[in-house]
């Protein structure tokens, strides 16, 4: 059950990512850089 946990979170927390970067897109496009960047940073 620990590890079925650990494998969902990291998707859940992509996919809001995912839906939060195609919302910055529309909005402030110059901050889908940033966040990418921040992103792979961690």
């Amino acid at each position: 059950m620990a590890v079925r946990g650990a494998l969902s979170t990291p998707t859940s927390s992509l996919q809001a990512a995912l839906t939060q970067l195609s919302f910055i897109k529309k909005t402030h496009p110059k901050q889908v850089l940033f966040l990418l960047l921040s992103l792979k940073l961690l």
